[in-house]
């Protein structure tokens, strides 16, 4: 049955009462509204904040553990920044130069076409077309490719890896092939090899076994660097006897006391036209370092700077620094294979980029901002604070909603306050 009205007014004051009556006086009401200015607003009194619960609070933690709760009263933490006069130069220098929007446009889109280039040339130099003396293709091998099939891939005899002699091809390594390990247990003669570059043989002048890393045996070999990479010939001796280790450039060979069908030898050859060597640490990381720096002094922009960061971290990793294994020969549809691995795998990065966006992004982005909070970004939560005064969307203290307030509203020593472009 529904209460006369005079008899809901008395409901409600009671419940008022009990509430502003409860512990002694101890909570206190607040009331807030959307006219409320940074810095006003009642402070709660030390006596009526609420004691710490639950076996690790505060107040029952140990004194060695007291640093893990933060500073009391709850700070928002900010950066100092250094030399800010000198921060803000870039900044003031772009406005005065360019003071319409679209100039701003226009130089940005100047400014990624320099950085695609800076990515694309270096890749086309060194994924390219390149030839041996004979003009046939050079044969790009990842740092794990064999001549020797893995497993019983070569059927029986070996058959479906012939020719095993009187055979030889150019071929291209990319840097950094003398840290590639075999991570699970092979067999080499008695010994299992494992967490070691797979190089048997090589020693005494001798040939490597068949089934040995190209490219490590190229650098082992002395043909190639390790961090430049580069190319190389490899020619098929055949059946082999007595495979000597020896230690050289940063890799131990594993001897082999027995015969293998296949072997092969690696020489260099001064005719090949091996084009620049592997760009990644010389050419393509400077410059996306590069890059990179400069959109950060240069923009005020959250998701400019945050996707466009993203956008050429990616490329950079996924083109350049960690590119998939293409083991083919050195044709024009190299590239257009490694670019559409690039573009499958984009559309899924994009995604997972704007999901972090979205939940972690930091709003307080101005450019009177000092720069090393445009760098080491404090990401906070949505209704969360370092205490718990606020807590989606309402006012608590000990367990209790006293009254309810816009999200934004944070409490900070003392007060009350919007924020200032936090969440």
């Amino acid at each position: 049955m529904a209460l006369p009205p005079l008899q809901l007014k008395f409901v409600a004051d009671e419940e008022a009462q009990l509430l502003h009556d409860d512990e002694n006086g101890a909570y206190e009401q607040f009331e807030l509204d959307d006219t409320s200015q940074p810095g006003q607003g009642q402070q709660l009194p030390p006596q009526g904040r609420p004691s710490s619960r639950g076996f690790w609070a505060r107040d029952r933690a140990p004194r060695w553990l007291a640093f893990l709760y933060g500073p009391d009263p709850p700070k928002i933490h900010t950066i100092n920044p250094i030399f800010p006069s000198v921060q803000e130069i870039p900044i003031r220098w772009l406005k005065k130069t360019l003071p319409r929007r679209w100039q701003r446009v226009t130089l940005l889109v100047l400014f990624l076409l320099a950085w695609a280039t800076s990515l694309a040339v270096p890749l086309i130099l060194s994924k390219g077309t390149a030839t041996d003396a004979s003009g046939a293709a050079i044969r790009h091998v990842d740092c794990v490719d064999t001549l020797w099939k893995r497993n019983n891939e070569c059927g029986l005899d070996g058959d479906n890896c012939r020719p095993f002699s009187n055979t030889s091809f150019a071929f291209r390594c990319p840097a950094d092939c003398a840290s590639v390990r075999v991570l699970n247990p092979h067999h080499v003669g008695s010994q299992d090899v494992n967490f070691r570059p797979l190089v048997i043989g090589g020693g005494g002048d001798g040939p490597y076994r068949g089934d040995s890393f190209i490219c490590g045996a190229a650098i082992h070999a002395g043909v190639i660097g390790d961090s430049t990479g580069g190319c190389g010939v490899a020619t098929l001796v055949g059946e082999y006897y007595q495979y000597f280790s020896s230690s050289q450039h940063n890799i131990e060979s594993i001897p082999f006391d027995s015969y293998f069908p296949l072997s092969f030898t690696i020489t260099t050859d001064p005719t090949l036209k091996c084009t620049s060597p592997d760009p990644r640490w010389t050419v393509s990381l400077p410059l996306s370092i590069l890059f990179t720096v400069l959109l950060a002094l240069f923009t005020t922009s959250v998701p400019l700077l945050f996707f466009t960061t993203f956008l050429g971290i990616f490329t950079h990793v996924a083109l350049v620094s960690d590119p998939p294994n293409l083991s083919t020969a050195s044709t024009t549809y190299l590239l257009p294979s490694l670019i559409s691995h690039y573009a499958g795998r984009l559309l899924p990065a994009l995604f997972t980029a704007t999901i972090i966006y979205l939940t972690s992004r930091y709003r307080g982005w101005f450019a009177e901002r000092p720069l090393e909070e445009q760098v080491f970004r404090w990401a906070r939560e949505a209704g969360r604070v370092v205490d718990e005064y606020f807590r989606f969307g309402f006012v608590t203290q000990g367990g209790r909603a006293l009254d309810y307030t816009e999200a934004g509203t944070w409490f900070a020593n003392g007060s009350w306050s919007q924020g200032a472009g936090y969440w």
